[in-house]
Formats: structure tokens, C-alpha cells, sequence
């Protein structure tokens, strides 16, 4: 017997065991983006042009303090506050913020350090809207 719920499918196996629950994630109920090319930014000021205790250090365009998790996108695009699912992660990213070099289908990822955000590169996922 199979679940379907917006974000999950759960599959219910009856055996002589009992019952065992999988779930993982549906991608097919979720709006398909496209391919889009992923870099990586943090809160210095070789990413924003800001040093700590510039006024708005590390906050985001919609207001929120950058963390993990959040992402810059082209809001002509992808409207801010939107939840997307990045193939390769496990994580839904929000689109709170934007960057000068954001356009069309390039997405940037915050990262803690620069180092980290150096590391990630240049990389091309496939994108969804969640639902």
C-alpha cells in the first residue's frame, strides 16, 4: 500500500516482520527549474562588500540573517521567500537574498566562510520549486 502526501511517499511493506516504514523524497510533485549553475558566497567583503559592523552584516535582501540554508537568487525569477530543492542536497534551501552577478539560472549558496564557499566552485544542479 502506497501514501502520497506533498513532500513525501511513504511505502508501507507488511511482511512477517511487521511494518517497516521508507520515505524519501518525491521530486515529481515539486515544480522542475531546470539546470542551474550553483556558486557559493558568505557575509565578507570579498562576497558583499561588507566587513562586520558595516550596517546590514550578514543579512539577507528579505531581512533574515544569512545562514544555512539560504541562497541568492534572480527574483525576477525565483520570487524571494521561495523553498527550493537543490539536487545533491538533503537540505530545502529559501531564496532570501540577491547578488549583483545573480541573474536568470544561476543560484548562490551561503557557505560560513569564504573558504567554503571557494571550495563549492562553480556547479551546475538540477533545481525545483517545493510546493
Amino acid at each position: 500500500m502506497k501514501i502520497k502526501t506533498k513532500y513525501k511517499l511513504l511505502s508501507i511493506l507488511i511482511g512477517s516482520i511487521g511494518l517497516i516504514l521508507i520515505s524519501r523524497y518525491v521530486y515529481g510533485s515539486d515544480k522542475y527549474l531546470g539546470i542551474f549553475e550553483i556558486t557559493g558566497y558568505c557575509n565578507d567583503e570579498k562576497c558583499t562588500g561588507k566587513n562586520i559592523g558595516d550596517k546590514g552584516y550578514g543579512i539577507t535582501k528579505s531581512g533574515k540573517v544569512a545562514k544555512w540554508g539560504t541562497v541568492a537568487v534572480d527574483s525576477k525569477i525565483i520570487p524571494l521567500g521561495t523553498k527550493l530543492k537543490i539536487e545533491g542536497f538533503d537540505i530545502i534551501f529559501t531564496s532570501e537574498d540577491i547578488g549583483s552577478a545573480i541573474k536568470k539560472n544561476k543560484i548562490d549558496i551561503w557557505f560560513p566562510t569564504h573558504q567554503d564557499a571557494l571550495n563549492w566552485g562553480r556547479q551546475k544542479r538540477k533545481v525545483w520549486i517545493i510546493k
